[in-house]
């Protein structure tokens, strides 16, 4: 009988131990998992940042490419303007010293310059 007690105690030593040692290894396993659940998670972070600055930076670019090209639309259609106005100048005075009337003609620049503005 006092062994079988012995051998009882011994096989629940080592039952409570097999358990101790396999609940460690769980605890292990689990805390590994959540460290690379966290890893991923922070992977997955930066790469939606990178992905934002990305988008942002491309916006950015959009927008710059834009602006520059309606700077040069701009300064493209303000020299046409220069352009047309110095020769309805030249005409009015190349008219006047022909000795027309040029009052028409100033007149209708006026309107066209209200009608534009």
């Amino acid at each position: 009988m006092q062994s079988e007690r012995v051998a009882v105690k011994n096989e629940e030593k080592e039952f409570a131990e097999f358990w101790r040692v396999r609940n460690e290894e769980l605890q292990a396993a689990e805390q590994q998992e959540k460290e690379e659940e966290k890893q991923r998670l922070l992977e997955l972070t930066k790469f939606r940042q990178k992905q934002g600055e990305i988008k942002n930076e491309k916006a950015v670019q959009e927008f710059k490419d834009s602006n520059q090209a309606s700077l040069q639309a701009q300064a493209l259609l303000d020299q046409q303007e220069k352009n047309f106005y110095s020769y309805a100048e030249r005409c009015i005075q190349e008219w006047s010293t022909q000795g027309k009337n040029v009052k028409p003609l100033i007149m209708e620049l006026k309107n066209y310059r209200k009608r534009i503005v």
